[in-house]
């Protein structure tokens, strides 16, 4: 059957020094999976290849931090002198 597993949690399970980021893609070879990875991740806060890859596809740096940091809001703060 089918079944989802958030790529946090993938990492957490095969761990960081065989899945080095959460930024990677699944091929199917044959009856194998192949990784492939892109960056060196910790797992926490916003990925630099992640982040560049969005904007390479054209989604917005509001679209990006929103992606990373789920739970904030973007505000324009004015600050006068």
């Amino acid at each position: 059957g089918n079944f989802t597993v958030k790529s946090k949690d993938l990492r957490l399970w095969l761990g960081s020094e065989h899945l080095k980021s959460t930024n990677f893609e699944i091929k199917r070879t044959g009856e194998a999976f192949k990784f492939e990875g892109y960056g060196y991740g910790h797992g926490v806060g916003m990925s630099q290849e992640g982040a560049r890859k969005m904007a390479q596809e054209g989604r917005s740096y509001k679209d990006i931090l929103k992606h990373y940091y789920r739970d904030t809001r973007i505000k324009i703060i004015r600050v006068e002198k």
